[in-house]
């Protein structure tokens, strides 16, 4: 993780918009016009190129509206897993550990050679893989594997969104 600009440099060049998960330039520059939005989307990620590097807009908007940047062995997690929602409410703190949970994933998979209960649901939590169970639907075996991720995972479960 490369450390930011100073919170002054940040203030001089960028406004942040909390409510709208927005960073705007203070300033026009070559031939760019002030109130812009900032930064550009790479893959998933909007990106800001501020003092010849390039920083990931989230990280930016959490140190500019809690004015310090994230603890030792931190990353930014968007609370809703949406990467280019930068509203403050969904930006918080959390461990990489809980940054990966947060991801969507199935946890569902289909036999194509069982015919009675042809889905399978299984977990990994506390570093094991963990069977849920075999199912008749796939709705059933999802069902299983949304609760297991509610009971293991807790907040920064992928499915404990409002």
């Amino acid at each position: 993780m490369s450390e930011l600009p100073s919170l002054s440099v940040l203030d001089e060049e960028l406004t942040y918009d909390p409510v709208q998960g927005i960073l705007r330039w203070n300033r026009g520059k070559q031939g760019r016009p002030a109130d812009l939005i900032a930064g550009y989307e790479n893959g998933r990620y909007r990106r800001i190129h501020i003092c010849g590097r390039t920083y990931q807009a989230h990280r930016i908007a959490f140190v500019m509206f809690h004015r310090r940047d994230i603890g030792d062995g931190m990353e930014i997690d968007h609370a809703d897993g949406d990467p280019t929602n930068n509203k403050i409410e969904n930006l918080r703190e959390a461990t990489p550990l809980q940054n990966v949970r947060n991801r969507i994933c199935r946890g569902v998979q289909k036999h194509p050679n069982r015919k009675k209960n042809p889905f399978v649901a299984r977990i990994r939590a506390g570093g094991r893989h963990i069977h849920l169970g075999v199912f008749p639907t796939e709705e059933m075996a999802r069902s299983a594997y949304v609760e297991a991720t509610r009971q293991h995972f807790g907040e920064f479960s992928a499915f404990e969104r409002a």
